[in-house]
């Protein structure tokens, strides 16, 4: 089983840099992609949750068609490395924080969201949300989309992330 920790290198890319949050299924670590030059997450699949091999091999079929996905609001998927039988999905870092962060302060400091910016942001999520249900391989359903679940690029630009309890082709 594989253990990630501050300054470790994986497949001679990726250099893992600190530890961001862990949840029921992953843990989220910020690192660095040294071919490319440029900030990742890198999400490790707990491996508790897939010891049955079929369930990890639909875990990483399931992050290859989301990799699949390219639009501007949903977060880019990298890499899928089976690395000392654990699953790790590279991904686009976003330092923007999440939805959850922006309401919680905004709450706290007693103020809301204009509606421009609301609908900005309802449609960047709409927009995300179509594109997934429109996937060539089949619709993709998130099933867990909360506003931890949305994340925030540097130019404030909501991007839907974490499809880990996603139906892949099927609308149920």
């Amino acid at each position: 089983m594989a253990e990630l920790r501050e300054g470790a290198l994986i497949n001679d890319r990726f250099e893992v840099a600190e530890h961001l949050a862990t949840g029921g299924f992953a843990s989220v670590w910020k690192g660095h992609d040294r071919q490319l030059a440029r900030k990742v997450a890198i999400k490790r699949l707990l491996s508790q949750s897939f010891i049955d091999p079929k369930l990890r091999e639909e875990a990483i079929d399931e992050a290859r068609k989301i990799a699949s996905v390219s639009h501007s609001n949903i977060v880019s998927v990298f890499d899928v490395i089976n690395y000392e039988d654990e699953i790790l999905i590279v991904m686009e870092y976003l330092e923007g924080g999440t939805l959850h962060d922006l309401l919680r302060k905004r709450c706290m400091d007693g103020g809301w969201l204009c509606p421009v910016e609301s609908f900005s942001l309802v449609h960047g999520i709409l927009s995300g949300l179509k594109a997934a249900h429109d996937a060539k391989n089949g619709p993709i359903i998130h099933r867990d989309l909360k506003p931890l679940n949305i994340l925030f690029d540097s130019r404030r630009v909501p991007k839907i992330a974490d499809f880990g309890l996603a139906s892949i082709g099927t609308v149920t």
